[in-house]
């Protein structure tokens, strides 16, 4: 008895009109590992059957289950049935603990006592977005060395980037992959900053750990202030200033002679005659391998007042032969390319004295 049934119904369905009747999911967006309803709704008259299918078309191997309400059971499985399906009284189809493999286009045979209609659905089951990881091509980024930003993550829909708490959009200096998920960098210093990444879908968001990227630079045009002029027992005062990352190493020089002093400042609390003469100021960035000087001829005189020099610079990248080194920065090891000469004799300026 229950075959013939089921025979019936399938000629029944065959005999298609048009209608009112649609699917709804419901969740409207199904998640992974809970339940989603493929619920009927328009139906008018009384059910007789429906059949479900998954997949394109309505063969017998992807029939999932047939339901006829006035036949005792109601339920006839079909060979894609399992115990995660179930269907309501209105012919509704109930599947919990969703997989990815409930993906997939479904049919419902929908057959009343005036009509019979074929109903389509795709089932989509999304899934949380993985929380987001910043990755680089580098570890560490050079000024005018172009380098790479990405977001690694799984399952967004749209991935949107932050520097500093702001957004950034295109026309900002960096260009966006086609999905956004890389950020493409020419390198300069305003690229410092703390990078975050958002990636989401319709179901959720999450963001990445915050990413700091420092750009190395330097160092620019070196200057040294201080007085020229200094009478005899009065201190010489000179500083020694450039713009670099990582702070640059300092070395000073008086008549071409190595001075101990490292850091950016030189005093002699007494100065003398034989403190007179040139001095120049080495600064070299231990990463870039660039180095950056200038010099200043300081007079010890008696009759002379103290004056502010205009700063002697030699920062114009003035090659000179030197041997390569290998920083150990952070771990890294670079070759140095671009050095700076000693200013020659001439190109120290001469200040008149003002009586």
């Amino acid at each position: 008895m229950r075959r013939f049934a089921l025979t019936v119904l399938l000629v029944l369905t065959m005999d298609v009109t048009d209608g009112q009747i649609r699917i709804q999911p419901i969740p409207q967006y199904p998640v992974i590992n809970e339940s989603v309803t493929l619920s009927i709704i328009g139906i008018t008259g009384h059910l007789e059957a429906v059949l479900w299918y998954k997949g394109s078309n309505k063969n017998l191997s992807n029939h999932i289950l047939t339901y006829a309400p006035d036949i005792s059971p109601p339920l006839f499985p079909g060979s894609l049935y399992n115990d995660r399906i179930s269907v309501s009284d209105n012919g509704s189809l109930h599947i919990r603990d969703l997989r990815t493999t409930d993906e997939e286009l479904y049919i419902a045979q929908i057959q009343t006592v005036t009509s019979a209609e074929d109903i389509n659905v795709i089932l989509t089951v999304y899934e949380p977005v993985t929380k987001p990881v910043i990755k680089s091509d580098t570890s560490q980024p050079f000024e005018n060395h172009p380098f790479v930003l990405v977001c690694n993550m799984s399952h967004a829909t749209m991935v949107t980037w932050t520097r500093n708490g702001d957004s950034i959009s295109f026309g900002s200096g960096t260009t966006f992959s086609t999905d956004n998920k890389t950020l493409n960098f020419s390198s300069v210093r305003e690229d410092s900053g703390e990078y975050q990444c958002e990636a989401s879908n319709v179901i959720s968001k999450d963001f990445s750990d915050p990413y700091t990227v420092t750009v190395v630079y330097g160092p620019d045009e070196a200057q040294i202030e201080g007085a020229l002029y200094v009478r005899p027992g009065a201190s010489i005062i000179l500083t020694c200033s450039t713009d670099s990352y990582p702070s640059p190493k300092y070395q000073w020089k008086v008549n071409g002679a190595v001075l101990l002093e490292k850091t950016n400042k030189y005093n002699i609390s007494d100065a003398a005659p034989t403190d007179e003469g040139q001095y120049t100021c080495v600064v070299r960035n231990p990463v870039t391998l660039r180095t950056a000087t200038a010099s200043v001829y300081v007079s010890v005189t008696t009759g002379s007042s103290e004056r502010r020099r205009e700063t002697i610079k030699d920062s114009e990248n003035v090659k000179e032969k030197q041997p390569h080194q290998e920083s150990s920065y952070m771990s890294l090891q670079y070759k140095s390319e671009d050095t700076y000469s000693h200013l020659k004799p001439s190109e120290i300026a001469t200040i008149s004295t003002n009586q």
